[in-house]
């Protein structure tokens, strides 16, 4: 994608309070473990295979020493990436998206693309871009269909040409179903609103329903935070610095001047908007054109996974591609994207981001692989991602026979020490983790240097950094040492 038409920008400063107490001043969200790989990885390496050069990464200076580390020594990408650290001392309120634009409006000379650095996906930027370009569109959105959503805050929108898919008895499309395919019009948004999920009504004056008479409303859309801009769209955010905020502000308000008469829209908009979109993009648009269609927003959906889940492994599983879309918002989420990403061929576009390297099965000895040992003391699931240098400790070189140690849909870290007989499904153990013998970890995440001790049996737990684990039965519980800072 060239730099020349589009930039991008990466928000990497949110303090991930909903992923507390894996978060702190001195482990910023963006580098949160990801399949052992920092979490801003990942929507570096998507710009990288989008075809970008060049990025923007905006930070807070609470993260700045962490994150700046990391760019310089570890990340090994080809990006070249300019950091924009934003000073959060005077105001410890949590910048906004709106507002780091704003802070970052010198840097941007063209239409550009911001995303948030939670967000895990491998939807092709060219789709969005597409569309984005032939529909003269003013903001492009990224949204994924979702049943379960765990906000208390659902997003409901009201779309042009949106039709819920219908399962396919057949993998095979007929010519027919590829026509109506390339007739099909992109989703237009036309009613965007954050409502509370107890909320029942969702209102619609009677404007609304004059300049638009067919539509859909759904709530089980969700925004990934992925957008594409025009330049001016900047400048309503500069011009109106009441906005803090892309989705709850900047995109309602494009939504709500959306097929209005020039004579009646916003004085702002008039002012902003170039006159190349207000006459010769109506020739360039493949869509129709209108002299009070000014303001458009359109939206890429992503398509419907329909990969087959019959079979309990991923070993010979091929997955569909271009279909994964998720942000590491809360403790479930990122649970679900760490294990989405430890299956193997799940995700092609981070394939060489996921490994496995040998545990080390010596209670003495890190980094040499101790062949006396039996093999049966270990098992490891197809869907792990194991880090280096592992060390199986404990009773692992005892001739008694004992139930050997088991690692099933976890991501392991690098350095951890693992006791006999413990049995880890479904988890996060991050760097440097000691867990003692007969312990039993389902469905938790464990943050780096924490120590578990024998005998203890953790479900659903968060276990923050350096916390000690006594021995006993724990369901839902945080380990950890007191409130976060705002």
């Amino acid at each position: 994608m060239s730099r020349s038409e589009f930039q991008a920008v990466v928000l990497a400063g949110g303090q991930g309070v909903r992923l507390y107490p894996l978060t702190s001043d001195h482990s910023p969200k963006a580098l949160l473990p990801i399949a052992n790989k920092p979490m801003i990885h990942y929507c570096l390496t998507y710009l990288e295979k989008n075809g970008f050069k060049e990025v923007i990464l905006v930070i807070t200076n609470s993260q700045a020493r962490e994150i700046r580390l990391y760019i310089e020594e570890v990340y090994k990408g080809k990006l070249n990436i300019q950091l924009k650290v934003l000073d959060t001392k005077e105001n410890k309120d949590n910048i906004d998206s709106a507002q780091a634009l704003r802070e970052i409006q010198h840097l941007i000379t063209t239409d550009f693309i911001v995303m948030s650095a939670d967000l895990i996906t491998d939807v092709p930027l060219l789709n969005i871009a597409d569309i984005h370009r032939q529909n003269n569109s003013s903001i492009t959105m990224l949204l994924k269909e979702e049943t379960n959503i765990e906000d208390e805050e659902k997003d409901y929108f009201g779309l042009l040409n949106y039709e819920k898919k219908e399962e396919e008895s057949s993998l095979e499309v007929s010519q027919l179903q590829k026509r109506k395919l390339l007739k099909k019009k992109p989703t237009r948004v036309i009613k965007y609103q954050n409502l509370d999920i107890e909320q029942q009504h969702f209102p619609l004056n009677r404007n609304f329903l004059k300049r638009w008479t067919h539509f859909t409303l759904s709530k089980q859309l969700v925004d990934s935070h992925l957008y594409i801009c025009s330049k001016w769209v900047l400048d309503v955010l500069i011009k109106k610095p009441e906005m803090y905020s892309i989705k709850h502000d900047l995109i309602p308000y494009l939504v709500e001047n959306q097929k209005i008469q020039k004579d009646k829209l916003d004085s702002i908009l008039n002012e902003v908007v170039p006159p190349f979109q207000q006459d010769a993009a109506y020739r360039m648009s493949t869509t129709e054109s209108n002299p009070d269609d000014l303001i458009r927003v359109y939206s890429y959906i992503v398509p419907e996974d329909k990969t087959s889940t019959s079979t309990t492994t991923t070993k010979n599983l091929q997955k569909q591609q271009g279909v994964f879309c998720k942000r590491c918002l809360t403790i479930g989420s990122y649970l679900f994207v760490n294990r989405e990403l430890a299956k193997r061929n799940n995700i092609s576009l981070y394939e060489d981001t996921t490994t496995t390297t040998s545990i080390h099965q010596s209670p003495n000895v890190v980094g040499k692989k101790d062949t006396s040992i039996d093999s049966s003391n270990l098992l490891i699931g197809p869907d792990c991602n194991v880090g280096e240098s592992i060390q199986l400790t404990g009773n692992a070189i005892s001739s008694k026979k004992q139930r050997p140690t088991t690692l099933k849909k976890s991501n392991i870290g690098n350095h951890c020490k693992i006791g006999q007989s413990s049995k880890i499904e479904n988890s996060v153990v991050m760097d440097h983790v000691t867990i003692g013998d007969n312990v039993v970890i389902s469905n938790s995440i464990i943050c780096s240097n924490a120590h578990i001790n024998s005998n203890a049996k953790l479900t659903g737990c968060k276990v923050g950094s350096g916390k000690v684990v006594e021995e006993g039965d724990y369901k839902d519980e945080t380990f950890a040492g007191g409130e976060m800072e705002l």
